[in-house]
């Protein structure tokens, strides 16, 4: 049995005492074996200090110059004439490459990096290309192509006459001035025949209107046509008889004043495609048909007459009624009814006859 005094029990049912004042011989040497001291901290490293960028040498200075003087030299002459046609010449397109070439080779060396850079960069971004291809897009959307032509070219614009046509057919028919004044002859006979027939009344629309021809060359010519007042009835016309006719008394008045030749051009005699007359006179049948065309063309003297006959009777579908409500709104004219017209083409006026033969003979005609 064990004595309760028993100094290794310590008074705790056999725990070990505790430790004596300033502990076990030894014990210091062990820690410092089991954890050594820390090692001391590393200096703190001086801070780095740059290196200086080498200057940029003489010769990439004068590459980076001329390359930026070449690309605003090529944005400049994009307001000068012949833009379009210098972009894309051998020369314009010789110099591009050199600008690159260079811009290139200063680029490699490392006193030309940053001017090589930015010589790279202008070039590829303002060039003979792209510039000429801004230059090309101002031509289509203006509609003139001269500077893409060649000089030969640009002397046949100023054409006077229509390519194909002989000059000297121009001079002998009759002038401008003649050629409205016998149609509007001819319509005034007309009205009042028609008036004496159907009790018509008649109400001017417009006024006689001039526009140049194109000569065939890319120019205009000295010649124009010209379009006459539109003249309307004052009432409708949906009577088939009627429409008959008002198409014999038009025949009648052209032969008796000279014109030979008048079609209906609504008519399945003239115009044999069913398809063809559904889409512009409303039915392949003439007795169903929402228009009535008829045209008298002298050929000789390059006028024409044209009447139609509109009649909103014979529109089911209301698509023709509003086709005639917004032409009625650009012109006043009324939605159905007569339209007489009368129109002129490829006409010279008689004050325009000296100027035209001396030019014809810089063209050698």
């Amino acid at each position: 049995m064990v004595a309760g005094n028993d100094p290794y029990l310590g008074g705790s049912e056999g725990a070990p005492p505790p430790p004596p004042p300033g502990g076990y011989r030894g014990n210091s040497r062990v820690s410092r074996l089991m954890h050594p001291a820390a090692p001391p901290l590393p200096a703190p490293a001086a801070p780095a200090i740059p290196v200086p960028r080498p200057p940029s040498s003489r010769a990439a200075k004068t590459v980076g110059a001329i390359v930026i003087a070449h690309a605003l030299w090529l944005l400049f002459r994009l307001l000068l004439p012949g833009a379009g046609s210098y972009y894309f010449t051998v020369g314009a397109i010789t110099v591009q490459v050199l600008m690159l070439i260079a811009a290139v080779v200063i680029l490699v060396g490392p006193r030309g990096r940053r001017l090589g850079t930015i010589a790279l960069v202008v070039t590829l971004v303002v060039n003979v290309a792209t510039v000429g291809s801004v230059s090309a897009l101002e031509s289509a959307q203006s509609g003139n192509y001269d500077d893409y032509k060649t000089a030969e070219q640009r002397k046949w614009n100023a054409y006077p006459g229509i390519r194909g046509v002989d000059p000297a057919e121009i001079l002998e028919k009759p002038s401008l001035e003649e050629d409205i004044a016998r149609t509007d002859d001819l319509n005034a006979k007309l009205r009042a025949a028609l008036s004496t027939e159907f009790g018509i009344t008649w109400t001017m629309h417009g006024k006689n209107t001039l526009r140049n021809n194109r000569n065939g060359y890319g120019g205009e010519s000295m010649l124009v046509d010209f379009s006459g007042p539109v003249w309307t009835s004052d009432r409708p016309m949906q009577s088939v008889a009627d429409k008959r006719r008002l198409r014999d008394v038009v025949t009648r008045v052209m032969m008796q004043n000279g014109v030979s030749r008048t079609v209906v051009t609504s008519d399945p005699s003239f115009q044999p495609d069913p398809g063809n007359l559904e889409r512009f006179y409303g039915s392949a049948n003439p007795d169903q048909q929402h228009t009535w065309a008829m045209v008298s063309v002298d050929r000789q003297i390059n006028f024409y007459v044209d009447v139609r006959i509109f009649d909103l009777s014979k529109d089911p579908t209301g698509a023709f009624r509003t086709e005639r409500e917004g032409q009625s709104a650009r012109d006043g004219t009324p939605l159905e009814g007569i339209q007489i017209s009368a129109r002129g083409y490829e006409l010279l006026g008689s004050d325009k006859r000296d100027e035209f033969i001396a030019k014809l003979k810089t063209f050698g005609q």
